[in-house]
């Protein structure tokens, strides 16, 4: 990858998004910080987003246009990355819209503390009747692994998402998103993190994060159950590099499995998907987590029942295979 001083190379997948296309990349034309390229990457669109982005190509010298087989977000991304001419990377999701001073913002953030990634907070914006919603977070610099570790502890959406950064684009010289995945995001932002020597927050809400019907996190029917072997990916992350998280990584895994099975509890299939959190809850109820300092009380109690039922699930289910066989 051959990089261009203080150009920052913006990688925006695109598919099927021709309603909320067109507001993104006004706001991704509107930067104060100029010394951009949009890259949009088009994953197979079958809408009118392709001519949307051929406007903008052709008006705009800062954008260009790439189409390829549809493969997913993470394809996607991985495919801009591969492309981009930049020293620093942003990610912004095709149907999502950025202040005016986002990338100034946090580029200067960034040479400020002289850090290798910079984390801004973000606004909720439901669809279709335009509700907003903003966040804070605080504002400081940690080093590389702390920042990992927190994201790994708490798994706040601002620590893992990959679209309120800015980052020096050396660190995804081995780290790409996880083809065909959902939840992306989780599987790559901690190691990311960990790559740099420094994070740095920023607490303004230069993001706006668009929450639309029929999109993959408002899908109720996908529901990327994938993500729960996401823990043992990073224990053995942690090993590779000799990074000391074990409590990081109990609470990890604790907050995927409530996550998971809350999600599976509300669903018609209940049984089906409650069935492919038991095994991640039998294997948390070996570990540490009563202790876990990074969980709260009612965390601790509600993971105690999930796992009796758990335990209870898996007993009914073997027995109905007994009885069938």
């Amino acid at each position: 990858m051959t990089t261009d001083s203080n150009l920052i190379s913006i990688i925006i997948p695109v598919y099927n998004i021709e309603a909320y296309l067109d507001a993104c990349l006004q706001s991704v034309q509107r930067q104060k910080y100029e010394h951009f390229e949009a890259l949009l990457i088009d994953d197979g669109s079958t809408d009118r987003s392709p001519q949307i982005c051929a406007q903008y190509v052709q008006t705009d010298n800062r954008f260009t246009y790439y189409r390829k087989e549809n493969g997913g977000l993470s394809d996607a991304r991985n495919h801009g990355i591969s492309l981009a001419r930049g020293q620093y990377l942003a990610f912004v999701d095709g149907d999502d819209q950025i202040e005016a001073d986002y990338l100034f913002a946090l580029f200067r953030a960034l040479r400020k503390s002289e850090a290798e990634v910079a984390v801004c907070s973000y606004t909720d914006v439901f669809m279709p009747e335009g509700r907003e919603e903003s966040h804070s977070i605080a504002q400081l610099s940690l080093t590389g692994a702390y920042a990992m570790k927190r994201t790994l502890a708490y798994q706040r959406i601002e620590d893992v998402v990959a679209w309120n950064k800015l980052y020096k684009a050396e660190l995804f010289a081995n780290i790409r998103y996880p083809k065909g995945k959902l939840h992306e995001d989780v599987f790559t932002t901690y190691k990311v993190l960990a790559t740099a020597h420094r994070v740095t927050y920023i607490d303004r809400p230069l993001y706006r994060y668009v929450h639309r019907s029929g999109s993959i996190m408002s899908d109720r029917h996908v529901r990327g159950f994938e993500v729960l072997s996401a823990p043992r990916e990073a224990e053995q992350f942690c090993r590779e590099y000799s990074i000391k998280a074990d409590e990081e990584l109990v609470s990890f895994r604790s907050i995927l499995c409530l996550s998971m099975t809350k999600r599976a509890l509300g669903s018609a299939s209940w049984r089906q998907e409650f069935g492919q959190c038991a095994w991640a809850l039998s294997e948390l109820a070996s570990m540490p987590y009563i202790s876990n300092s990074y969980l709260s009380a009612w965390q601790k109690v509600y993971i105690s029942v999930l796992i009796v039922m758990a335990k209870l699930f898996m007993r009914g289910a073997a027995r109905e295979t007994v009885s069938s066989s």
